[in-house]
């Protein structure tokens, strides 16, 4: 009697810990399954942008050259090759997930950081970032199109 109930035990632990395993199988294929619609944003692209601190507003525009892996669509560098405030030769590296492209500045000093969504069939994308500069916090706020698709409209610093 005792061998039969050691073998339900022993049956019971072994669904469990398989019911256990596959409800981890399926949360992470919710999420590859959420990153497998990867969308491909390489190319030229033009932006422009506004950073605001505590005493300092900056504006102006960039051009940036973006290059996907081809082996991982989601892997994601951005070189910044004019720049009307002196950023040129930044580089920016991150993720794309979706239309959500997550990066980090990983070079010249920047700690900058943020993210572009793209929308409107892949041709325009907006931007929010933050960066600190000699000791000020700035939050940034942008824009940006595929070339040859027009820049946006600049952001002007408010006076």
């Amino acid at each position: 009697m005792s061998n039969r109930i050691l073998m339900h035990f022993i049956s019971a632990s072994v669904l469990i810990a398989f019911s256990i395993a596959a409800l981890g199988c399926a949360q992470q294929a919710e999420f590859t399954a959420e990153c497998s619609t990867i969308s491909y944003v390489a190319g030229t692209w033009l932006g422009t942008f506004r950073c605001e601190g505590n005493v300092n507003c900056i504006s102006g525009n960039d051009q940036f050259d973006v290059h996907q892996d081809l082996e991982d669509l989601t892997k994601v560098t951005v070189e910044i090759t004019l720049s009307s405030v002196g950023d040129k030769g930044l580089i920016l590296e991150g993720t794309l997930c979706g239309n959500t492209f997550t990066w980090e500045a990983t070079n010249l000093g920047s700690d900058e950081k943020g993210e572009w969504i793209f929308r409107e069939a892949l041709n325009y994308f907006n931007k929010t970032s933050t960066y600190t500069f000699n000791d000020e916090e700035y939050t940034c706020i942008g824009q940006g199109a595929r070339s040859p698709l027009p820049s946006p409209p600049p952001y002007i610093c408010p006076e």
